[in-house]
């Protein structure tokens, strides 16, 4: 079981992300894109207690993976925090 998922296409934040988080003792899983993520978290039935995700990424977006999240009722099990570097007050959807 992993108490987070890192979802970030770009390898340098991601392993920071983790490494910081690993540090402090969680069990960090990290994933290059949204699908790569839902698909394990589908498929293995595994429900991390937060999901640190990217928006801008290829093949399925954050914005994307939140959707899907939320469209299999794990809203209320799974947190969801967007790490990113969009500033713009219009990127704000949640």
């Amino acid at each position: 079981m992993y108490d987070i998922f890192i979802v970030e296409d770009n390898s340098e934040i991601q392993q920071s992300v983790e490494d910081l988080l690993t540090l402090c003792n969680y069990k960090v899983k990290s994933f290059n894109n949204g699908k790569e993520a839902f698909d394990f978290l589908t498929s293995s039935k595994t429900y991390p207690n937060l999901i640190i995700s990217d928006i801008m990424m290829p093949i399925m977006d954050g914005y994307s993976l939140k959707l899907e999240v939320d469209r299999l009722k794990l809203r209320n099990k799974i947190g969801f925090i967007f790490l990113t570097a969009r500033i713009d007050h219009s990127d704000k959807k949640y």
